[in-house]
């Protein structure tokens, strides 16, 4: 029993977090789609903003849990850019059926994705 609560009290905060920033991904997203709607903006402008994004929402979510885990920061932002970067990956295969159309592009996301937990948690 007591090995079940030391298992959700490590898995429940980073799942609780990266739900909060998927979330607020959805909203700044659907914000960029309005803006790319009146603005007209190219490709490679938007590929950065979502990267930026990514960065973003993560570093965002690195702040939640450094406040909620108090120790390890730094390891609980990479842990939460992590699974942000799976559900995204997965999220991606389920829509697109492809987890994405080249190496670079992943690696970009997997690295906006952890470095942003990384630095919310360092400097919660």
């Amino acid at each position: 029993m007591n090995r079940e609560n030391n298992i959700s009290s490590l898995i429940l905060p980073i799942v609780k977090t990266a739900l909060a920033v998927i979330f607020f991904t959805f909203a700044m997203i659907f914000l960029l789609a309005v803006i790319i709607f009146k603005f007209h903006i190219n490709d490679s402008v938007i590929n950065n903003c979502i990267l930026i994004i990514y960065f973003l929402a993560n570093f965002i979510g690195g702040l939640i849990i450094g406040k909620v885990k108090k120790e390890k920061k730094f390891l609980w932002g990479f842990l939460t850019g992590l699974t942000y970067f799976i559900i995204l990956s997965i999220a991606s295969f389920i829509v697109l059926q492809s987890f994405y159309s080249a190496p670079l592009p992943a690696v970009f996301a997997f690295l906006c994705c952890i470095l942003g937990g990384m630095a919310g948690g360092m400097i919660s």
